[in-house]
């Protein structure tokens, strides 16, 4: 059967499509800079952020092995595509400064250079741009300055420091202690309206920490805090079936991330 380019365009911008879809989900699955953080006696909802990520995908370059495929009609033809998706997001202290804390998978372009079909490739272009949204203080864009993606950790620097950043604790939990978390699942989130959950520190199991805490799709990026208000983890993954249990990052790990020095990464839109 003879492939045109009406063909290869409409498989594109299939394949195009499910990207841009699946991108717009949360996965289901030392120095002491730190004490300048202000300690806090209630839940920080002040420093508690929605992050929205929006990822432009724009097709910019395309091959193809048979001389009868038009590339730069395709190329003209092929729709740019823009995704949303969100997580959550902590004030915390760093070696830079302030910042958001929260999950890498949250932060990262999760779409392929190029896409190949049926001799085609087509070079896909992505831009990312990072908003975050505080219940109490208003928006404000966001710079990415840090990943970390084996401990699926990010640092955001938002275009103001808008509250005191939260302490990291001391000490990681025990069995049995008793924490919260501060996140916006299914984005749910707005001008005063911050979504308070608490369960306990349930242990460790392959370098996971387990806190039954409800976590479904974007708590991602969550600080998991103390009763003294403090951060002892981050939220990082889900279970399908099991809502009212979340797996994270340990207070080490993060502690490793926010002051050990490292490349700094800065991500830019278009």
């Amino acid at each position: 059967m003879r492939i045109t380019n009406r063909d290869i365009l409409i498989t594109i911008s299939s394949l195009l499509l499910t990207t841009a879809l699946i991108a717009g989900c949360i996965s289901l699955s030392p120095k002491q800079g730190y004490n300048f953080a202000l300690k806090r006696t209630t839940a920080p909802s002040d420093a508690f952020v929605l992050v929205e990520v929006t990822q432009e995908m724009m097709p910019t370059d395309c091959k193809a092995k048979d001389e009868d495929i038009d590339c730069a009609t395709l190329l003209k033809d092929l729709p740019a595509l823009t995704t949303r998706g969100s997580g959550s997001g902590m004030m915390v202290m760093s070696d830079m400064g302030p910042g958001i804390l929260t999950a890498a998978h949250v932060c990262e372009k999760d779409t392929p250079d190029t896409f190949v079909h049926a001799g085609v490739e087509i070079t896909i272009l992505t831009g990312i741009t990072v908003r975050v949204h505080s219940p109490i203080h208003g928006s404000f864009d966001a710079s990415i300055m840090r990943t970390d993606d084996k401990k699926d950790l990010c640092f955001l620097r938002p275009s103001k420091i808008f509250t005191y950043p939260v302490p990291l604790a001391n000490t990681p939990p025990k069995l049995g202690d008793k924490v919260y978390a501060i996140a916006a699942p299914f984005g749910i989130s707005g001008k005063n309206l911050s979504l308070i959950f608490n369960g306990y520190f349930s242990g460790t199991r392959d370098d996971n920490r387990f806190y039954t805490i409800p976590t479904r799709p974007g708590s991602s990026g969550a600080a998991v805090l103390n009763t003294n208000w403090e951060v002892v983890g981050l939220l990082h993954t889900a279970f399908r079936d099991l809502e009212n249990v979340g797996l994270g990052t340990g207070l080490e790990d993060i502690r490793e991330f926010l002051f050990s020095p490292v490349e700094v990464i800065v991500e830019k839109p278009f």
